[in-house]
């Protein structure tokens, strides 16, 4: 799974981490993973965390966290035939996650809620959140607040999502990018503009924070699915009681935009404010 998150509301704290089965993230994540699949298990999990500032005359942050993990316990098998329960993709870590003083899970509420509320709004402030324009922060604010990195309740089956085989390599891989579908109306999970100050269409300057995600699962098989579920034939029963599932590279991005960037709306083309 890939998720990146641009933003230019903030500054973010310096971080350089590679960790393998770190106590701190296989606990909560594994713990989110069993409210969905109660037999699934974290058999790997690793992370490379970075922060960056990319320009600073730009205000131009990154922050990369990189995972990958693998899944066991949560298959069946009747002969050679193998089923696994992938409901856990939608699984929704809520607690924070603080590694190295930064916030890798909770970041709206502490990294965003307070720079978007403490903007110095005009008459003319215009926020966008999800393709809606509304008048004040309360909405944006209230969706700020409850982002988390880790809440993927939006995932929908992986019988949904794109797939693809590999003869030779007997794999199969499903990947599911929501900016390239039409999960969500603004293009992303999480899609926050602040314009301050509007010139006939254009405001300036512009802050925003956009979640980006992509997800990636992989079997060493060819595959199919259903629903939640994926199935795979394997050689003898003994070979599918040693299966494991890949949830690969898990990538969360937090990338900064010009402070000075022009935000173009076609007044036509919006929709009806909200307060």
């Amino acid at each position: 799974m890939q998720l990146r998150l641009t933003e230019n509301f903030t500054d973010l704290p310096q971080l350089n981490v590679n960790l393998t089965n770190a106590t701190a993230l296989v606990s909560p994540i594994q713990t989110a993973l069993q409210r969905k699949v109660p037999s699934a298990s974290i058999h790997l999990l690793q992370l490379r965390a970075n922060t960056t500032l990319l320009n600073q005359i730009q205000h131009l942050w990154l922050l990369q966290e990189n995972y990958t993990i693998v899944i066991a316990g949560a298959i069946t098998s009747t002969g050679s035939r193998v089923s696994s329960d992938l409901a856990f993709l939608s699984m929704n870590e809520s607690d924070s996650i603080n590694i190295s003083n930064v916030e890798l899970n909770t970041v709206g509420s502490y990294y965003l809620l307070g720079p978007l509320k403490n903007l110095p709004a005009t008459t003319s402030t215009g926020y966008f959140f999800d393709g809606e324009t509304f008048r004040s922060t309360v909405i944006p604010g209230l969706n700020t607040q409850r982002f988390r990195f880790l809440d993927f309740t939006w995932v929908p089956s992986i019988s949904t999502w794109s797939r693809q085989d590999d003869i030779l390599k007997q794999s199969t891989q499903w990947d599911l990018s929501p900016s390239t579908t039409n999960l969500f109306q603004g293009g992303f999970p999480f899609n926050l503009t602040v314009g301050l100050t509007r010139r006939e269409n254009t405001y300036l300057p512009i802050y925003e924070a956009i979640f980006d995600p992509s997800l990636q699962v992989t079997v060493s098989s060819n595959a199919w699915a259903g629903g939640t579920m994926i199935y795979f034939d394997l050689p003898s029963p003994l070979t599918a009681l040693m299966t494991t599932i890949a949830v690969s590279t898990l990538a969360i991005a937090l990338v900064g935009f010009v402070m000075d960037r022009r935000l173009t709306r076609p007044i036509g083309a919006r929709r009806k404010k909200r307060s």
